[in-house]
């Protein structure tokens, strides 16, 4: 009898010149949304599936692989093409190899616009089910209204023919989302999150004991943004905001995992924002749930349409900090009324913190959100009985 087998497909991140993890390492291998649906797969459905994690890699001369968690990690040779992407040919042979000797599901968790994925799907997807994942980055259609090349024209029509051969669409983009409307069916929507928060990480404590656990004032408002200070985290826009706020609070604006190679950063150090660096893992909830809101105004047109609502602040949302964001009209189906402010510029962000700085009773209890909708349980339960279905469908 033949396996039932998953076999999640990605892309390493670009550009090749930034190391995202170290060579070698578990992460080197065990990456991506593959491996955290491989973390987070649900207990009764575990001897049901076998799961491998693959990606191509330019520069490799052989295969590399490696078990991590359990799971089989596989990393292919492959080559890069200036607008056709990365691809790799002995992944396609072993897909091929492979599908003969097993059932096997294919999951590709990079993009739905890139030729390695065309490929895959008309290759395989007459009888083998095919699903897609969209990580960001914008779809031929958007490009196309914004200049015409050929290329891009070339991307749209396959992009078109190949949907006969995928089963299902992944993103937590509303544009996307709209965007495979154009040309496929609802029921081959995904339109719930695929992409969630472990709560076991992003525990919320009381903000005076967190306030005192990480060493910052304690009658001080506090504006969170965290991460990498690149052009799309906003730090100008937070800095306005702040600034704004400062005639009727006194408020500072603070940042953790930013350091001096990110673009920002001198900026961010100049307009006094509260530079944390690297901080270990284990005070990261103490961080968030000593401000008294996350401010997320994403840079960048491109980014405003695709990136979706941003992990951290529904790792903020998990640590009971509301939100104040531009991001909030994905995921139209929930209410975010009681979880912070949807803000589409500095005015309306000036304004949203203010509100929750002045009545913090009324989003008390932000988390539950998060348990509802974005607890990586609750997505993977969903997401692994649609593969169940569609094996069911495919190998009966």
């Amino acid at each position: 009898m033949n396996k039932h087998k998953i076999i999640y497909i990605h892309q390493r991140p670009y550009p090749y010149n930034q190391s995202f993890y170290k060579l070698d390492s578990d992460f080197y291998y065990y990456f991506g949304e593959g491996a955290l649906y491989d973390q987070f797969k649900p207990n009764d459905l575990k001897d049901y599936f076998e799961i491998e994690i693959w990606r191509g890699e330019v520069g490799l001369k052989k295969i590399k692989s490696k078990y991590v968690n359990g799971t089989l990690c596989k990393i292919f040779p492959a080559f890069h093409i200036h607008r056709i992407g990365t691809i790799s040919l002995s992944l396609l042979k072993e897909l091929s190899r492979q599908r003969k000797n097993s059932n096997l599901l294919i999951h590709y968790t990079a993009t739905p616009h890139i030729y390695e994925f065309y490929l895959i799907a008309t290759l395989f997807g007459k009888d083998t089910p095919i699903f897609v994942s969209h990580q960001g980055g914008p779809n031929p259609l958007y490009k196309l209204n914004k200049r015409f090349r050929l290329g891009t024209y070339f991307s749209l029509k396959i992009e078109k023919f190949i949907e006969k051969y995928v089963d299902m669409y992944f993103s937590g983009s509303l544009h996307e989302i709209n965007y495979f409307k154009e040309f496929t069916s609802s029921e081959k929507i995904y339109e719930k999150p695929h992409w969630g928060v472990n709560l076991n990480n992003y525990i919320p404590h009381d903000k005076t004991e967190a306030r005192k656990k990480v060493n910052l004032p304690l009658e001080k408002k506090i504006i969170l943004l965290f991460g990498k200070l690149n052009k799309y985290r906003g730090i100008q826009k937070a800095v306005q905001v702040r600034d704004k706020l400062k005639k009727d609070f006194d408020v500072i604006l603070l940042n953790i995992g930013s350091d001096e190679t990110c673009p920002d950063y001198q900026f961010a150090k100049e307009n006094k924002v509260e530079l944390r660096g690297y901080v270990e893992f284990d005070k990261v909830s103490y961080y968030f749930s000593a401000g008294d809101v996350y401010l997320y105004l994403t840079e960048g047109e491109e980014n405003f349409y695709f990136a979706g609502t941003g992990i951290a602040p529904l790792e903020a949302l998990a640590c009971n900090t509301p939100i104040v964001t531009n991001t909030l009209h994905n995921f139209p189906f929930i209410d975010w009324s009681k979880y912070g402010v949807y803000a589409r510029n500095i005015d309306e962000a000036v304004e949203g913190v203010r509100y929750i700085f002045l009545n913090p009773e009324k989003f008390s209890d932000t988390r539950r959100l998060i348990e509802e909708y974005f607890d990586w349980n609750i997505i993977t339960g969903n997401i692994f009985e649609l593969y169940l279905k569609f094996f069911k469908k495919y190998y009966k």
